[in-house]
């Protein structure tokens, strides 16, 4: 929390100084403004995360402040107080862009609800944005998926490239006679043939590296064929676009920030692109790439997008040292316990793809509560325990996988319906995500956590009997028991049998 800092803006001095010990003593970082323009002045300083503000103060109220942030492109949260409450100036402060609304006079303790509150949902956003780029990933992969004709390919993925980058224009170079020409130009921007000439030598230094690049406004600006053409504020990205008509190409999106509104009505201005756009568009035109190199085999498709998805595992499991290889683990032993259960090569199969991918959603949570040593707060298992819907979402793009998502989604139920996301009970949980949950339950309580030092097999196996018809499916605690016993399992376990 101590890396939180919040700027209070109020006209009573009394108040501010209050408010400020109260929130120092709290861990916040604060600063303080009498007014508006004070606080724009210290904003354009100072780095701060939110604002806290009066709405009647002299010089500059609270409403032309947050008219102020938004029109300057400020990742800043915002709450509003004020003794003047009523609901028009409530709507009028929700409508310009504030997060929480607060009367005067106000007990100390209902201003840091709404601070922690503010902080957590912006948290939130936060995880689902990251996790957002993977989505529109596989949602690229299923429209790409649709096309079998090369010219069907490329049109629908610069329609994908448009809805997601939202560009002012873009273009498509490709080589011809030593030079890169374009083939497809889309926007009115690249109506000024200069402007395409600056591009197209822009698409020729990364053909030459064939590495993607941003071009940010500064570096734009600083070309002399640029200060020419006036590009100042034009912010650009160029990546590499391979097998497309049997050529390597790139790819150029441009956006005009200071000409062209973010949205059709009007509101705000776009921003320019960041590293986190470049690093989606590269991933954008490398998908793209493959999918024109192999577009008439789609199985060849889907397996390299299982890949794909399997590698983010491997990401999730890179944030957490202590479950390296958990997923790997947890797959061996569902395919061991359920070929012993009965199931067919399908039904095997399934489980091993959902063992492998169970934990995928936890790519959506902060590091320091996957790693926590100590007991989670109520926020925090809150965001934990989104994980088995955050899975959910990245693999219901990845038609092929559609069968295991009841299997990924509730592999957190508990037998006795206290479980989670949906608090299913008994025959009510899919029968294979209750053979996921032995598994996974029993790696767990064998390998070393933040939270905890691994258990030996042979504790691990009396705390699964014990939470038998509570936690897990009695009959298949008594399968998964009975296989070690008898030395089915010697790569999991070695230990003598299991005493009531």
């Amino acid at each position: 929390m101590q890396s939180r800092r919040i700027l209070l803006v109020d006209d009573e001095p009394a108040l501010l100084e209050v408010c400020r010990e109260g929130l120092n003593e709290k861990g916040y970082s604060v600063l303080t403004a009498s007014n508006g323009e004070e606080a724009l002045q210290l904003l354009e300083q100072e780095h701060v995360d939110l604002v806290v503000s009066d709405i009647k103060m002299p010089r500059l109220g609270g409403l032309d402040l947050i008219k102020e942030i938004r029109e300057r492109h400020l990742d800043i949260a915002v709450i509003v107080l004020t003794g003047y409450g009523t609901i028009e100036n409530a709507v009028e402060c929700l409508q310009q862009g504030a997060s929480e609304y607060l009367l005067k006079p106000f007990d100390f303790s209902r201003l840091t609800h709404k601070i922690e509150k503010v902080f957590e949902e912006r948290r939130l956003k936060q995880y689902d944005s990251e996790v957002g780029g993977l989505l529109h990933i596989l949602s690229l992969e299923r429209e790409l998926s649709m096309e079998l004709d090369e010219p069907s390919l490329l049109k629908r993925f610069l329609r994908h490239v448009r809805k997601t980058f939202r560009p002012t224009a873009l273009a498509y170079f490709a080589p011809r006679q030593e030079r890169m020409e374009p083939l497809i130009v889309l926007g009115q921007y690249f109506k000024d043939n200069e402007a395409l000439e600056w591009f197209e030598q822009a698409a020729d230094s990364v053909a030459s590296t064939a590495q993607p690049r941003l071009f940010d406004p500064m570096n734009i600006a600083a070309s002399k064929l640029a200060k020419k053409i006036a590009l100042s504020g034009v912010s650009a990205m160029a990546a590499p676009l391979n097998a497309f008509y049997e050529q390597d190409g790139v790819l150029v999106i441009v956006r005009d920030t200071q000409n062209a509104p973010l949205n059709g009505n009007g509101n705000g201005r776009s921003n320019g692109f960041n590293l986190n756009d470049l690093q989606l568009f590269s991933i954008f035109t490398a998908h793209a790439g493959s999918a024109a190199g192999y577009h008439r085999s789609c199985r060849r498709m889907q397996r390299m997008n299982v890949e794909f998805i399997t590698s983010y595992v491997q990401a999730v499991e890179a944030k957490d040292p202590y479950t390296k290889g958990h997923s790997e683990v947890v797959r061996d032993i569902c395919l061991l316990l359920g070929e012993a259960l009965g199931l067919d090569p399908d039904q095997l199969n399934d489980l091993g793809a959902a063992a492998l991918l169970h934990d995928i959603g936890k790519i959506g949570i902060p590091d320091e509560i996957l790693n926590k040593p100590e007991s989670l707060t109520s926020a925090e298992q809150r965001i934990m325990r989104r994980h088995p819907a955050i899975a959910r979402d990245i693999l219901a793009g990845v038609k092929s996988l559609n069968s295991i998502l009841p299997l990924v989604y509730h592999h957190h139920e508990r037998y006795d319906g206290s479980g989670y996301p949906d608090g299913l009970n008994g025959e009510d949980i899919p029968y294979m995500a209750r053979i996921l949950q032995v598994a996974d339950g029993f790696e767990a309580m064998t390998s070393n956590r933040a939270y905890q030092q691994a258990r030996g097999a042979q504790e691990a196996l009396q705390i699964l009997q014990a939470g038998a018809g509570k936690q897990w499916d009695p009959r298949i605690v008594e399968a998964w028991i009975h296989l070690v016993e008898n030395g089915d399992a010697p790569r999991f376990c070695t230990m003598s049998p299991v005493t009531s």
